[in-house]
């Protein structure tokens, strides 16, 4: 089974990082939990894996 990394981070506008995080990834579907503390607000979600960028857009009320 071959493993990359996801680096993973929650930006606040603008682009102010809040939270940054590693996960070890294989092929396929891998559900990451993340529980970063932070306040109420709009937030990017975004991870980096083997050069594809994703990213979310989160509120969290």
């Amino acid at each position: 089974m071959l493993f990359e990394t996801a680096a993973t981070s929650l930006a606040a506008y603008p682009s102010r990082t809040v939270w940054r995080n590693d996960y070890a990834v294989a092929a396929g579907t891998n559900p990451l939990h993340a529980w970063p503390t932070c306040a109420a607000g709009a937030y990017t979600l975004t991870a980096e894996i083997g050069g594809q960028v994703l990213r979310q857009r989160l509120l969290k009320e």
